[in-house]
């Protein structure tokens, strides 16, 4: 699985380490846990995770986390976002 952070401010991706063998559903788990994680910390977690698989497979998962998810981007952005994803 290919993971990123998505910049709102600069527009980018930001390249996680990838995960070889993470399933969409591993994914969405770790998802919840970064956040649990976060808010066990105290620590304010607004940000986009992004995840993705190599062609043939055309899975392609955005996450919200934080506050985010109760005030989400517009489509737009979410289509730039793929778009970075899959031209990388």
């Amino acid at each position: 699985m290919n993971l990123a952070q998505y910049d709102m401010a600069t527009h980018t991706l930001q390249r996680l380490p990838a995960e070889p063998g993470m399933t969409p559903d591993e994914l969405r788990q770790f998802s919840l846990y970064i956040q649990v994680d976060a808010m066990a910390q105290g620590e304010s977690l607004n940000c986009i995770l992004v995840g993705w698989e190599d062609p043939p497979s055309d899975y392609f998962g955005i996450f919200l986390l934080g506050d985010l998810a109760d005030d989400p981007p517009p489509k737009t952005v979410l289509d730039r976002i793929e778009q970075l994803a899959r031209g990388q």
